[in-house]
């Protein structure tokens, strides 16, 4: 193993032996915080940000908090709590050394390219419409920066031993999501489909709007994800990443090594293989193949060789494509070249600032190509994420950080020695790697915290190839471990803000939906008082939220109160003045309370509709026909 950490021969202070045991049993805790936190990501923070406006579950009941996916604030605050906590650590560690530390320099690279892209990312509140988009990306983005920096300290201070177990959580948390997947697909969809069955049958009516239903009917296997394409993308890429785990454990701890190996690789294969098959997520095949296409040429190896399997792996493309033409179609793939074109636009038009978080859901429907009534938050894609909504400076701090592991482990693939031991396992992790790139690029994996932490682990298991070494004085260790403790006092209490606003929203939309009720033949109605009190609650912690007053409206104006349904709406408009479906909202209201009449008013919302999103045929219908629609 490599010793990242140096004393200089002459000099140096001579820690007692409780010193010593106090600081190695604060380093265990660490690692075994970080351990535990990256084996639960795959199975309880695999929902997405960017959406707001859909309010997590907040259930602390047993069966809640062992089957439900847990809110992602959750996260960004053990994150917060483990930078702080291995910043300490190495404090206390680097203390007992004298003269310069040496640190491996890719790890020093990778940590200062999370650092500028959570700096960068501010820049997103510039141009930003509604401050709760803000808020939200920020704060994940500081969260991922924060279980990176961890985990960055951590593989500083112990690189083998945390290269070793870091592999081992990644790999139970895998396990899990493939049992979940597995489940999913012999057992719980049939027992979904029966539950709202029954359910609809007490209630009178069907529970689920219709596009739930229609992702039942399809059987897409998504396990605890909240897509199933990034289910698939993660699957891919933990594919040859289980297998070679699965791989080394046959060959080292079975006997017959031989059989035993080959056996356990197989069953690893077939699991996850199959759980991939049934996501029918063609982006995590796409990212897959052009994994093992960088990787076959990146190989050394002859120039005829290499272009046979060129020609191979276009065959293999070929008929990849052939299959999805002839399955589910290629159209919404065809539909993420629209979301790219479109995030370019809006880096062109703010090149510096970006459109804003959470602005490109709006900025989209008028510059799409596509028309279709239904509009993406984001363009599934981490580089043109922070193009469009933080400008150059984001696609920049994006791509250099993508650009680090992914340098790297082409250049460990270019570099193979099959006589070397460990050259298979640094391999076949750098082609994990890969995949995890290209399903990046495909799919909402930044936005899914599981998704970025097998990013995060893997990556620092490629970039622990790299031998190079940077001395530093014990002056630079401090200031960055201080800098690290102050970042995480300092944002700390404002993610229990967050996490405290999240909760009270979450607690009103248990009030207003009748799906919360526990016996649903019964018709359940929240007293107005409750729902007003909620509401005041809610905004206490995120005064700018306009999906609290949007909700409030909804409820007013299903208990008659069109007046005040409407200025809260108006209140909801000035906190979010791009949202379409505000307008369309408020002019519904007006049209009601105006005795079905279009006035003006009605006349002026269904305008700004019309504005905000162009491409959208169902809008541009004439005020008496949208109107019409209304009464449905």
């Amino acid at each position: 193993m490599r010793n990242h950490e140096n004393e200089t021969a002459s000099g140096g202070k001579q820690v007692n032996g409780n010193e010593a045991e106090k600081t190695g049993r604060i380093l265990r805790i660490c690692e075994w915080f970080a351990l535990v936190l990256t084996a639960l990501l795959p199975v309880k923070f695999c929902s997405f940000v960017s959406t707001p406006e859909a309010v997590p579950l907040y259930r602390f009941d047993f069966a809640s908090l062992i089957f439900v996916v847990w809110p992602i604030t959750f996260f960004e605050i053990a994150a917060t709590v483990l930078m702080i906590l291995t910043a300490i650590c190495y404090l206390l560690n680097i203390r007992k050394k004298a003269g310069v530390v040496r640190l491996p320099r890719s790890y020093m690279m990778y940590l200062s390219a999370w650092a500028i892209l959570a700096a960068v990312s501010a820049t997103g509140w510039l141009n930003a419409s509604a401050e709760v988009y803000a808020a939200q990306m920020t704060d994940y983005v500081f969260g991922l920066t924060a279980y990176a920096a961890s985990m960055t300290v951590l593989f500083c201070l112990d690189g083998e031993r945390m290269r070793r177990f870091s592999t081992r959580a990644l790999l139970i948390g895998t396990a899990c999501a493939v049992y979940s997947g597995l489940r999913q697909y012999f057992i719980g969809f049939d027992e979904l489909e029966e539950f709202l069955a029954k359910q609809a049958k007490e209630a009178g009516h069907a529970i689920v709007n219709e596009q739930f239903a229609v992702r039942v009917a399809e059987r897409r296997v998504q396990g605890d994800f909240a897509s199933c394409n990034t289910y698939g993308g993660f699957l891919a890429g933990m594919l040859s990443f289980a297998a070679l785990v699965f791989w080394r454990f046959g060959n080292e701890r079975v006997s017959p090594p031989k059989t035993s190996r080959r056996l356990f690789a197989g069953i690893a294969l077939a699991a996850v293989g199959f759980t991939l098959i049934q996501t029918d997520s063609r982006g995590a095949f796409v990212s897959l193949f052009a994994a093992l296409g960088l990787a076959v040429l990146c190989l050394p190896m002859k120039r005829n060789m290499r272009a046979a399997l060129i020609c191979a792996a276009a065959a293999g493309f070929a008929g990849l494509a052939w299959l999805i033409a002839t399955g589910r179609g290629m159209m919404s793939m065809f539909v993420r070249f629209d979301y790219w074109q479109a995030a370019l636009r809006m880096m062109l038009k703010h090149p510096l600032t970006g459109t804003g978080w959470g602005d490109f859901f709006h900025d989209f429907e008028v510059l799409r190509f596509w028309q279709d009534k239904e509009a993406a938050h984001t363009p599934h894609n981490m580089l043109m994420l922070f193009a469009s909504s933080c400008g150059v400076p984001g696609l920049a701090a994006a791509a250099w950080l993508l650009w680090i592991p992914v340098y790297q482990g082409c250049r460990n693939i270019c570099r193979m020695d099959w006589k070397k031991q460990g050259t298979i396992f640094m391999c076949v992790n750098s082609i994990a790697l890969l995949t995890l790139f290209f399903g990046l690029q495909l799919d909402l994996g930044f936005e899914t915290p599981a998704f970025m932490a097998a990013w995060v682990v893997i990556s620092l298991i490629v970039l622990g190839a790299d031998s190079r070494e940077t001395e530093l004085k014990k002056k630079w260790g401090y200031t960055g471990a201080a800098v690290l403790i102050a970042a995480g006092t300092a944002v700390l209490p404002k993610l229990c803000e967050h996490t405290a606003h999240e909760y009270a929203a979450a607690r009103l939309e248990e009030a207003l939906d009748p799906r919360f009720s526990m016996n649903l033949a019964v018709d359940y109605e929240a007293p107005p008082e409750l729902v007003y009190q909620l509401v005041m609650k809610a905004e206490r912690y995120a005064p700018r939220d306009p999906f609290i007053r949007a909700s409030y409206a909804d409820y007013l104006f299903e208990h008659g109160d069109a007046e005040r349904a409407i200025r809260n709406m108006g209140i909801a408009i000035s906190r979010s003045p791009q949202r379409a479906s505000f307008y369309k909202s408020r002019a519904r209201y007006r049209y009601f309370a105006n005795g079905r009449k279009t006035d003006d008013a009605v006349r002026s919302d269904l305008a700004e509709l019309r504005r905000l999103t162009p491409n959208n045929p169902e809008h541009q219908a004439s005020d008496e026909e949208l109107c019409q629609r209304m009464e449905k």
